[in-house]
């Protein structure tokens, strides 16, 4: 949704924009280190579908929605709160400053219902329906268009119409999702209105340890940049906002096979069925490469045009666009490193992915801390970085599954025809 805050603001001027993306970043680092609630619920649900096991399918989605919501409300406490001393952290220029602390403090009350949504989206994938998920995410999204236009253009309420209509479009997805399942029993009230134990909160807390310290330091060296950038000058900040938005729209535009293979791979290996969830995973990996060069290319042609949905000042869509190649022509090579992480997630090697993509992450943050010291920081050397950081986790996973002796996807040896006993005729 703050792609659609970002492109309406944009209009209002550079620094509207800058405080918008300086806040958005803020309240997706807190969203990603919980982001495991719905990465872990996808193939724990996939699997307990594949084995036809209601019960154990109704109590993962409540148990999800109740730490998600929980957790939502204590971050909303903390982003209304703290709002201002997040903002100081940050250090932005003094023209961003004052609308990041509005846009962040109204956007505070979505937590509950933005946290819910993120798990919502992992049980739906294990549950197999994306069709459900992907109607909410597109009501969702034309609901904060409209309200975007009507409260930032038509009340002339600002950054902060823009931050109200987000939270209002992510509270109607998440009502939406958790009716659906209700209404098809596969939330069953019972389980709905238990509080889960404690057990099964700190362990399933305990399993998200290590995929929250992979989000922290992939989207810390993302969050690093952006601080950077910030005290370059308020143009070229403006162009590294508009790229990182197109960085996390490329990630959502090839984000849904690493979903793919971790539903369709964890649906087969919950049936013991090794082999069609090793064709499965490689049909997947290519088709994400293919179409994913189709769309980079698409991208980096009409860079100039795409740049103009956000702003229309020059000189930032001439920065955009110097940059756009670099950030557009890496996407195939990311898509598939997504697909082998969600092929591992899907056989339950999720600390494996986790400490992998952590190395690689901290790698590009120590070529970022390199580069800001020497004073070479420009728009391409801080996506250089940001990009080995990503894509170098790839090398971990590649390993795993294609060189390893412990590939959770091999076959074994077979065995030996058993001999007849007994003479021969």
């Amino acid at each position: 949704m703050l792609h659609v805050s970002e492109a309406v603001v944009g209009r209002l001027g550079s620094a509207q924009l800058g405080g918008v993306g300086i806040a958005g970043l803020s309240t997706m680092l807190l969203q990603s280190t919980f982001a495991f609630l719905g990465v872990l619920s996808t193939p724990v649900v996939a699997r307990a579908v594949a084995q036809k096991d209601d019960e154990v399918v109704s109590q993962t989605i409540a148990e999800n929605l109740w730490i998600a919501v929980a957790i939502g409300l204590l971050v909303s406490i903390f982003l209304f709160v703290g709002a201002e001393a997040i903002v100081g952290v940050l250090k932005p220029s003094v023209a961003v400053r004052p609308f990041a602390i509005v846009y962040l403090r109204c956007l505070a009350f979505f937590g509950p219902s933005s946290f819910a949504f993120q798990t919502l989206n992992g049980i739906y994938r294990g549950l197999k329906d994306t069709k459900s998920a992907l109607t909410a995410a597109a009501c969702s999204a034309l609901i904060n268009l409209a309200l975007d236009f009507f409260f930032v253009f038509g009340l002339k309420w600002g950054v902060a119409g823009a931050a109200g209509a987000t939270v209002i479009s992510v509270w109607f997805a998440a009502c939406y999702l958790i009716g659906v399942l209700l209404w098809r029993g596969q939330l069953k009230f019972k389980h709905a209105l238990s509080v889960p134990p404690l057990g099964s909160v700190l362990k399933l807390l305990k399993r998200g340890v290590a995929l929250s310290l992979r989000n922290l330091t992939a989207l810390g060296t993302v969050f690093f940049a952006s601080v950077a950038a910030s005290r370059l000058n308020v143009t070229l900040y403006a162009a590294f906002e508009i790229s990182r938005q197109f960085f996390s729209m490329a990630y959502l535009s090839y984000s849904h096979f690493d979903f793919t293979a971790q539903t369709l791979c964890a649906s087969y290996l919950g049936k013991k069925d090794k082999r069609s969830a090793w064709l499965v995973f490689q049909r997947t990996a290519q088709l994400a490469m293919m179409l994913s060069a189709v769309s980079a290319t698409v991208l980096t042609l009409s860079a100039s045009s795409l740049g103009r949905l956000f702003t229309a000042e020059p000189a930032v869509l001439a920065a955009f666009s110097t940059l756009a190649p670099q950030l557009f022509l890496c996407v195939p090579i990311e898509s598939a490193v997504a697909v082998l992480d969600g092929a591992l997630i899907a056989a339950q090697k999720t600390d494996y992915v986790a400490y992998g993509h952590i190395a690689s992450s901290l790698v590009g943050l120590l070529m970022l801390a390199s580069v800001v010291k020497t004073g070479n920081l420009s728009l391409i050397t801080a996506w250089f970085c940001v990009r080995v950081g990503f894509a170098g986790r790839g090398i971990f996973t590649f390993y795993k599954l294609f060189l390893s002796k412990s590939n959770p996807y091999a076959l074994g040896e077979p065995k030996p025809a058993t001999q007849v006993q007994g003479k021969s005729l």
